[in-house]
């Protein structure tokens, strides 16, 4: 389909809500980060709360041989042998400064965040983070 663009879906936003709103933003939050000062200007204006939604997949990469992965935004293909112990242990690294990284990113613009995964439970850690969390702001 091509690549997606969330720094125009929260311009969109933006422009359409006039009065102070609750903005919640459901996203993997992967992809270009075309998205900073779009949302500094709607934290400014709304309450913007971040629902980051992870799929452990996509954070641990794991020993299954050799394998063809797709960028579906892109259509790139790369072959990968994920016997490498050094391949798995960089994976996993860089996956996770990444999201450390988009978690301090969101701290620094004041935006509310909160992870749910794909794999499990993910009413109860939303609503923590609705009822204890958001009571704290």
């Amino acid at each position: 389909a091509g690549p997606t663009s969330l720094g125009a879906a929260l311009e969109r936003v933006g422009r359409l809500a006039r009065r102070r709103s609750v903005v919640v933003i459901v996203s993997d939050f992967r992809g270009p980060r075309d998205w900073r000062s779009r949302l500094l200007r709607l934290a400014a204006r709304h309450d913007v709360i971040a629902v980051e939604i992870r799929d452990p997949r996509e954070q641990h990469l794991t020993d299954v041989g050799h394998i063809w992965v797709v960028d579906p935004e892109t259509g790139r293909e790369l072959s990968v042998d994920t016997r490498s112990r050094k391949l798995r242990d960089r994976f996993n690294a860089v996956a996770a400064e990444d999201r450390d990284e988009l978690a301090a990113q969101l701290r620094s613009l004041g935006v509310a965040h909160v992870v749910l995964s794909t794999h499990g439970e993910w009413l109860k850690p939303l609503v923590r983070f609705l009822l204890i969390e958001r009571r704290r702001r």
